[in-house]
């Protein structure tokens, strides 16, 4: 298991990472209030581009959750919001552990399913419930702002 900081310019995974979005077409951004879901390399390197941070966490080479921080802009409002996907608890654990440790944001918000296996692994991190939006609710961590500490492979 290692959790490796995404880097668009270099093509390292970036084929296993979008074959990993289009199979599980839960990876979105939105422009001009609508959601894109990440079809293609074109979409997969404006996601990564417009993302402060990116990782992705691979097991015996396969690519197994991808995890964002994205700039969202809207009602006048800047936010960030965590964008994750991930195969099961054990890849969404580390990926969420990995970014909270080298976030230099004051407030984060994720919005997700309310039947996320994730609910639970997000109270259990600090995030509190923010907003509900139907089908999905927005929780809000608040964070210390202090240096990151930089704990992902390098490789």
């Amino acid at each position: 298991m290692r959790v490796r900081r995404v880097k668009p310019n270099k093509r390292e995974h970036l084929e296993d990472i979008l074959d990993f979005c289009i199979k599980n077409n839960n990876i979105y951004f939105t422009r001009n209030n609508k959601r894109i879901f990440i079809k293609n390399r074109a979409d997969l390197y404006y996601l990564l581009k417009q993302s402060d941070l990116s990782f992705y966490y691979v097991e015996d080479g396969n690519v197994m959750g991808l995890i964002v921080l994205w700039k969202a802009l809207g009602d006048n409002k800047k936010r960030y919001y965590i964008k994750i996907n991930a195969d099961n608890v054990e890849s969404a654990t580390s990926l969420i552990s990995v970014l909270l440790w080298n976030i230099k944001r004051e407030e984060v918000f994720i919005k997700l399913e309310k039947r996320s296996f994730l609910v639970p692994l997000l109270t259990a991190r600090g995030f509190n419930f923010f907003h509900d939006r139907g089908r999905e609710i927005i929780f809000r961590r608040k964070n210390d702002v202090t240096e990151p500490i930089n704990t992902y492979d390098k490789d």
